[in-house]
């Protein structure tokens, strides 16, 4: 079977790695409860919160994988103002952010805090990797069914991204 060599990552790929760094470096202080094989309540074992792109890695173990966070991208549009040559390119990524705690409480606070963390350095930092630009309205929603031991929230982000350049010798006179 032949690969596709695919070139570089381009705009929309590179925007979620930017965003999976950044929000992993976010939260690497943040240890948050695993859920432990069978039910042994004397075992204990926290880790910081991974972020996976577009798909779980394995559908049927993402209760294993929490905390974890979901970056998918939704959409996007690319525009173009003929009257004045300004493009606006964006697109929407949505986070799911998944919890798991014993404590239902405490489930539910955990997913707040990485929703409120997220939240103000999304909006404080602005820019990722000097590229993607963070639009506003930034959307957030704590999901209030009872899905305990797992909690669950989403934010809702969009990005101006850069536009593409056209190569047009032809029209450069």
């Amino acid at each position: 079977m032949t690969r596709i060599q695919l070139p570089p990552p381009m705009t929309l790929r590179g925007l979620l790695d930017a965003l999976a760094d950044f929000t992993e470096d976010a939260l690497k202080d943040i240890q948050l409860p695993v859920k432990q094989e069978g039910h042994d309540e004397e075992r204990f074992t926290t880790r910081a919160v991974k972020c996976y792109k577009q798909r779980m890695p394995e559908p049927d173990d993402a209760e294993q994988r929490c905390p974890y966070i979901l970056l998918q991208l939704l959409n996007g549009s690319d525009d173009r103002d003929n009257t004045t040559s300004i493009q606006e390119n964006e697109a929407v990524i949505r986070m799911v952010i998944s919890t798991y705690d014993r404590d239902r409480e405490q489930g539910s606070l955990a997913v707040l805090t990485i929703v409120e963390r997220l939240r103000f350095l999304l909006l404080k930092t602005g820019v990722l990797a000097e590229r993607y630009e963070l639009l506003t309205p930034l959307e957030f929603q704590i999901y209030p069914d009872d899905t305990g031991p797992y909690c669950l929230a989403e934010m809702n982000t969009v990005w101006r991204i850069p536009a593409v350049e056209r190569n047009l010798p032809f029209l450069r006179g």
